[in-house]
């Protein structure tokens, strides 16, 4: 079954998978995963106080759960935001991974990522 990817971030995302020197002028659509915008976001739930530290007023968040991703469902990856993905903590769920050599434009944006990042809970020794 192929892998479905759906997009749950604020942007279009791009993934390149080839192994061109310069992946920007790479126009072979088979080494492109494009995942475009959907208005679908996923986010994490959050609660504010104000309080002071060193004197200076300060917004303290507390982190509640990750909202507006489905149920897991054969065959599908969620591409959510870092800190969507890193709170939600499901082996279906990743983000754009911007650290390992992102492919960037003319003008040094990041343009596209070459793979995800993942976080899940680190199993128990013996299982």
């Amino acid at each position: 079954m192929p892998t479905r990817y759906v997009n749950l971030t604020t942007h279009d995302v791009r993934v390149y998978t080839g192994h061109c020197h310069d992946p920007y002028s790479d126009r072979n659509l088979e080494n492109w995963i494009m995942l475009p915008y959907t208005g679908l976001v996923a986010r994490v739930d959050s609660i504010s106080e104000t309080t002071s530290v060193g004197g200076v007023q300060t917004l303290r968040m507390h982190m509640g759960a990750t909202v507006g991703i489905p149920g897991a469902q054969p065959g599908v990856v969620y591409v959510t935001s870092s800190l969507s993905a890193r709170t939600a903590m499901r082996i279906d769920v990743v983000s754009p991974d911007i650290d390992r050599s992102p492919v960037l434009d003319s003008q040094d944006r990041i343009y596209a990522v070459r793979g995800w990042k993942q976080w899940i809970e680190k199993e128990s020794e013996g299982e």
